[in-house]
Formats: C-alpha cells, sequence, structure tokens
C-alpha cells in the first residue's frame, strides 16, 4: 500500500473516479464480519479455558492438546495448499471439536479423554488456515 502526499486529491473526487467506500456502519452490518470474529474468538477462548480450567477440575488429558495442535496446524497448511474449499473444513472440524469436548469433559475413562484430547488438539488447529484465508479469496 502506498501513501499518496498529492494534496488535490479529496473524497468527493475519489467517489467520482469509481472508488467503493466502505464506513465503520457497513462493517458493522456486515454479517461476514460478525460471523468470522466470533468464530476465532470462540476457538480462542475456549483454548485459554482448557489451560486454565480443566487442570483445576482433574482432567490432565487436556496437555495433549497442545502436540497434537502443533501437528494439527502442519497438517491444515498442507490440506488448504491443495483444497480450496474453506467453509467444509471448518465446519466439520467444529463438529468434531464439538464431539471430542464432550469427551473430554464428561469421560470418566483416561483412555477416552486422552483420545479426545489429541483429537480435540488437532482440529482445533486444523482449520485456522483455511479460516484466516477466506477474506482474501472473497470476491470484493
Amino acid at each position: 500500500m502506498f501513501v499518496k502526499f498529492d494534496g488535490t486529491s479529496s473524497a468527493a473526487q475519489e467517489k467520482q473516479e469509481g472508488a467503493v467506500q466502505y464506513s465503520y456502519k457497513s462493517g458493522i452490518t456486515d454479517s461476514f464480519n460478525w460471523a468470522y470474529a466470533l468464530t476465532y474468538s470462540g476457538l480462542l477462548a475456549f483454548y485459554i479455558c482448557l489451560f486454565t480450567f480443566y487442570p483445576t477440575a482433574g482432567i490432565s488429558a487436556s496437555k495433549w492438546v497442545i502436540g497434537a495442535g502443533i501437528i494439527g496446524t502442519i497438517a491444515g497448511m498442507l490440506y488448504s495448499r491443495k483444497i480450496k474449499q474453506r467453509v467444509p473444513v471448518i465446519r466439520w472440524s467444529g463438529l468434531i471439536q464439538t464431539v471430542m469436548v464432550i469427551g473430554l469433559s464428561f469421560s470418566e475413562n483416561a483412555l477416552i479423554q486422552t483420545g479426545s484430547a489429541i483429537l480435540l488438539g488437532f482440529f482445533i488447529f486444523f482449520p485456522i488456515t483455511a479460516l484466516v484465508s477466506i477474506p482474501h479469496e472473497m470476491k470484493k
């Protein structure tokens, strides 16, 4: 992006030249902005809760989420380079995350908790590449 230091240009002149004008109101009323922000902030909020509340609650399997998250991030990058459909990846990962949170939170079986934690870590980070690249690939 280049900054133009020419004093002859004005906002009215740019409107006449066909430049699209966006305001804060148009940004706030755009449904994509809300869905995008809430999707990412929901993941981030859960991730923070996972490491603060779960160990206190006696769910020690949450430590497996970090290692699986690293693998999920790498797998997500490789997958997103080959497959261009972003929304299905995000939806399926969200469904898997929901099921794994239930397994991690409510199961008393240590094997189920560990497996759920590993899959949860993988699928928390797997769709992140797809999520952050959606705005760049949208039509203007």
